[in-house]
């Protein structure tokens, strides 16, 4: 998983909880990448919509980000 000269560097990060795993995420949001949702979002695309959180939507919409366009 790690090359052997930064096992020492990830033993110490996870011990010092610099690093923690994930909880409470969704299976189903998994497949989603932000690259993704940009290309829709580009396209016009109006499924990049389900993709995201509705607040997420919302200020994207409402702020025209990523080249968001009516």
């Amino acid at each position: 998983m790690f090359a052997p000269n930064l096992r020492h560097l990830y033993a110490y990060m996870l011990e010092n909880l610099y690093i923690q795993g994930l909880r409470g995420y969704s299976d189903a949001c998994l497949p989603i990448f932000s690259r993704d949702v940009l290309a829709k979002i580009r396209k016009g695309d109006g499924s990049w919509e389900k993709m995201v959180p509705p607040q997420v939507a919302a200020l994207i919409k409402e702020r025209k980000l990523f080249g968001y366009k009516d």
